[in-house]
């Protein structure tokens, strides 16, 4: 019995060579238990447990179980598990269960059950289950559950029981079921 293995090093797949499974190999990928990488420009892969690493321009991807990791110019990615993490420039992201994460620069986006974290110059997006986070300059999004923020510029949305927060700048904003919270325009 003679057995072939054939290595390649795609364009847009990770820049390590590895052992392909097939032709289709780059657009199907499954990334796990990596340390110290960088994943540029894939199709379709999913990361499972991946630490100090960075993604760029990576498309239609799950992340699961990311740490100390940098997500740059990603879009259509569903990310969960995700621990201090920096994601920028981002478009179509769906957030769940994670902490210590910075999210910049993002549009057409889900979050759900977040804490301890940053979001800055987030459009049209749904916000959920939200604590001890820091929102800025958030335009045309919706926020539900949301628990001991601060929140600095909220315009064009909807935030529904909030509490224990501060809201200003919360201009064109409908604001309904708050408690212990400050709100303000300016």
């Amino acid at each position: 019995i003679n057995i072939i293995i054939f290595f390649f090093q795609a364009e847009d797949g990770i820049r390590d060579a590895q052992e392909s499974r097939g032709l289709g190999d780059v657009y199907k990928r499954q990334f796990e238990d990596i340390v110290n990488a960088q994943f540029i420009n894939n199709t379709g892969a999913t990361f499972i447990n991946i630490a100090n690493s960075r993604f760029q321009n990576n498309r239609d991807s799950k992340y699961i179980s990311i740490s100390n990791a940098t997500i740059v110019g990603d879009q259509d990615i569903n990310c969960t598990k995700l621990s201090h993490v920096s994601i920028d420039n981002a478009r179509n992201i769906r957030i769940n269960d994670s902490s210590f994460i910075s999210v910049s620069n993002f549009t057409n986006y889900q979050v759900f059950n977040i804490e301890r974290s940053q979001f800055s110059r987030g459009n049209k997006g749904f916000l959920d289950e939200v604590s001890n986070t820091y929102l800025d300059n958030i335009l045309e999004s919706k926020l539900e559950h949301g628990q001991n923020l601060t929140i600095v510029g909220f315009t064009y949305g909807v935030i529904k029981k909030l509490k224990n927060s501060q809201c200003t700048g919360c201009n064109s904003t409908l604001i309904k079921k708050s408690k212990n919270s400050i709100v303000s325009e300016t």
